[in-house]
């Protein structure tokens, strides 16, 4: 048997075996073919990578983005899934991620902000039936239950919200921009 293919069994036997495929000693983690600590080696070894080849890596990611678009493209399948053929008012994408893409870019015609200066539902667009709120009726009534449901001040728990969402959004960008 040469190396290559005592390799492929050595790997088939200690996953069947639920070993660490690395190390070949401890017992690999739930759903995953590393123990602890070959896992915790490989992170940090990506993460290093990263950093250091930040542009590279982001370079390479662009060129596979636009070699995958162009290929789908002369193919004449969807250009974000790549499941389906085009469809006809469209000259990338599938039937599905057309409605998708259309749903998101069109908003009713009315960007969010505005909606209640026409009359209509801050959050899904409706006409509102009270002019004195932001909503309608059926988002009013889901809103408040929430409020409810959170046993506080609605004006304190929605800014609590707003807080936590802010910071994990800084988190998020400080991760994802660290290397620049």
């Amino acid at each position: 048997m040469d190396r290559n293919n005592y390799a492929k069994e050595r790997y088939k036997l200690l996953k069947q075996l639920k070993i660490c495929v690395c190390c070949g000693h401890q017992e690999a983690e739930p759903g995953i073919t590393l123990c602890f600590d070959c896992n915790e080696k490989k992170r940090k070894y990506s993460l290093a990578y990263q950093k250091q080849n930040c542009e590279e890596i982001r370079i390479k990611q662009s060129k596979n983005s636009k070699k995958r678009y162009y290929d789908r493209k002369e193919k004449g399948i969807c250009t974000k899934c790549g499941k389906h053929k085009i469809y006809a008012k469209s000259t990338i994408y599938c039937i599905d991620c057309y409605l998708k893409e259309k749903r998101r870019y069109q908003k009713n015609g009315i960007d969010r902000s505005e909606r209640p200066a026409y009359g209509l539902c801050y959050q899904c667009g409706k006409p509102k039936e009270r002019e004195d709120i932001s909503l309608c009726n059926c988002c009013h009534k889901r809103s408040s239950e929430n409020m409810k449901s959170l046993n506080t001040n609605p004006t304190q728990a929605m800014l609590d919200a707003r807080e936590l969402y802010v910071k994990g959004f800084r988190d998020f960008k400080k991760v994802l921009f660290e290397c620049r």
